[in-house]
C-alpha cells in the first residue's frame, strides 16, 4: 500500500513479509535467524485449502464457470502454492499482483486482472477480507464475502453483492444464480 500511496515501484510480497516477520520479531524481543524469518514467510506456500473449499470450486467450474485467483503473493510463491493445495487443475488464471505491479486493494490490480480474463462487470470476486471486496467492487466486479467468522462487514459504501458462512454455501448462492 506504502508503494501504491507513495506512487514506487512495486516491492515483491515476499521482501515485504521478511521485512515484517523481521520487525515484528525483533519488536518482540525474540530471536531469530535470517533463515527462521524466511522459512515463516514462505510457509504461505503450504498452505491447505479450508476441508470444504475444493468440492465447492469443482461443483462451480463443473457448471461451466472459469475461476482465477488473484493475490498479493508473487508468481513463484502462487505457484508453488497452488501445486501445494493439489488445486492447480481448478485453475483457469492464477494472477499475481505483479501483473498490476501495486498491492490490493488499488484500483489497478482488480482492472488489470479482470482484462485478463473477462469485463470487470462480468467477474464475480469472492474473497475473505473486506478490504479485497471493497476494491473489486469499487472496480465495478460484483463481489462475495466469505464470512467464516460472524463478523460485520463494515463498509456501506461498497458492500458485498453476497455473504457465504463457507464455500459451500458460496456454490449453492452461485449455482442457484444459474438456474434462476
Amino acid at each position: 500500500m506504502i508503494d501504491a500511496l507513495l506512487q514506487r515501484e512495486h516491492t515483491p510480497y515476499r521482501e515485504i513479509g521478511n521485512e515484517a516477520a523481521e520487525y515484528t520479531l525483533q519488536r518482540a524481543g525474540i530471536e531469530h535467524t535470517d533463515r527462521e524469518v524466511r522459512d515463516l514467510v514462505s510457509g504461505i506456500e503450504r498452505l491447505d485449502p479450508f476441508p470444504e473449499v475444493v468440492e465447492a470450486l469443482a461443483a462451480i467450474k463443473a457448471n461451466g464457470f472459469r475461476l482465477a485467483v488473484l493475490s498479493n503473493g508473487d508468481r513463484d510463491m502462487l505457484a508453488r502454492g497452488v501445486a501445494h493445495s493439489g488445486t492447480a487443475d481448478l485453475w483457469d488464471h492464477v494472477i499475481s499482483v505483479e501483473e498490476a505491479a501495486t498491492f490490493k486493494p488499488h484500483r489497478d490490480t482488480y482492472t488489470t486482472a479482470a482484462r485478463l480474463i473477462l469485463e470487470p462487470r462480468e467477474v464475480l470476486f469472492v474473497a475473505n477480507h473486506p478490504f479485497d471486496c471493497i476494491g473489486a467492487k469499487a472496480t465495478g466486479m460484483a463481489t462475495a464475502f466469505v464470512d467464516r467468522r460472524g463478523r460485520p462487514f463494515g463498509n456501506k459504501r461498497y458492500p458485498p453483492d453476497l455473504i457465504a458462512e463457507d464455500f459451500t454455501q458460496l456454490a449453492t448462492a452461485v449455482l442457484n444464480q444459474v438456474e434462476t
